[in-house]
């Protein structure tokens, strides 16, 4: 899918512009050593090390509070995407699922992006990304033996990556922040790649969120 888009907005031009984006997931610390689970909150680094994007679930009152202590990283949720300027990127939002994990994506004007949904297999961990009429883009999997590795496929081609990066002995041990690094085609547009950053949240939350 290379990119035809014509005009962006000036919040997408660094994820527009990229073979890849680091998202680090920011430390909560307090949650080492009680069981209140706080909203989830990133920090998106661009190739050259600098944050360009901020990522933050949605809070709320006790309900909330409740839903994210008692059901976890099986909550549904919506998280907030903006640029380190403040500028709306986009919105994600799952539902609640017992299987079949579905996470949908909207642009900075709400616009339906697509969805991430994670696909029955019995050894490997697969996703399918999806357009807004549900048809297939691409493929994420993640090899039996590779539990920290999702390889990205366009058909039968491989053409990115989605890795979990160690982030420091106290932060494994003590917290779920966690830190991964996801690359893809630079010419891809500019609506996939953000299908793919939203792909890491989610497999931040079912593959590594609970500790």
């Amino acid at each position: 899918m290379p990119n035809n888009r014509a005009e962006i907005s000036t919040a997408l031009v660094p994820l527009d512009q990229s073979d890849g984006l680091m998202v680090e997931q920011q430390t909560e610390w307090h949650e080492s050593f009680t069981d209140f689970e706080t909203e989830n909150r990133y920090l998106v680094y661009d190739p050259g090390g600098q944050p360009v994007y901020v990522a933050e679930e949605e809070g709320g009152g006790i309900l909330r509070m409740l839903t994210r202590s008692l059901m976890n990283s099986a909550r549904p949720f919506t998280m907030h995407m903006f640029s380190v300027d403040g500028q709306p990127v986009g919105t994600m939002r799952r539902p609640f699922r017992f299987y079949f994990h579905r996470l949908e994506v909207f642009d900075e004007d709400g616009d339906h992006v697509g969805t991430v949904q994670k696909r029955w297999s019995v050894l490997r961990r697969k996703y399918a990304l999806l357009d807004p009429q549900g048809e297939p883009v691409f493929e994420v999997v993640g090899p039996l033996l590779k539990p920290w590795t999702f390889d990205i496929f366009d058909g039968e081609h491989q053409i990115g990556r989605i890795c979990k990066r160690w982030s420091g002995l106290g932060r494994e041990i003590l917290t779920d922040a966690d830190a991964f690094g996801v690359e893809y085609a630079e010419d891809l547009e500019v609506e996939a790649k953000q299908m793919l950053l939203a792909t890491v949240f989610l497999i931040d939350f079912l593959h590594f969120e609970n500790r």
